[in-house]
């Protein structure tokens, strides 16, 4: 017999403040995030930057096997956002202007003239939601 949506389990939205959830989701995120990382052009140092590691922090260890240590909350909600945010870019925009889009200075008053990645870089996770928020609001209106 198959079940209608309704009859679906409800989606398991994981609760990031949670350690097992962290560490269960972190190495999928790190390798997601670094996919995002090379499709939008990000040096190594803007890589770091977006995920608020210092330049001392080994980038290939990030990319290859990322300690858990570094699956902190802010972290894992830092790499969901930029995922969002790649995700709604996809869908609004050509591939092409999609992966250029975080490198374009912008005319939107919430980026003040900056690249999106700028301001990203510069106002941390919070950034990134209203990020986040713009491109999702813009997925909406399509």
């Amino acid at each position: 017999m198959n079940k209608n949506r309704n009859d679906e389990e409800p989606l398991h939205v994981p609760d990031l403040r949670v350690e097992s959830e962290r560490l269960r989701l972190g190495p999928a995120g790190f390798y997601a995030f670094f996919i995002i990382a090379v499709k939008w052009g990000l040096t190594d140092v803007e890589a770091l930057d977006l995920l608020a590691l210092g330049t001392q922090t080994p980038i290939e260890q990030l990319r290859n096997k990322p300690d858990p240590k570094h699956f902190t909350e802010e972290r894992m909600f830092r790499i969901s956002n930029l995922i969002g945010i790649y995700k709604g870019l996809q869908i609004n925009h050509s591939e092409y202007l999609a992966n250029r889009w975080v490198k374009l200075r912008n005319r939107n008053q919430l980026f003040g003239g900056a690249t999106p990645l700028e301001f990203m870089v510069n106002g941390g996770v919070d950034a990134m939601h209203r990020v986040r928020k713009l491109i999702d609001a813009r997925c909406a209106w399509n």
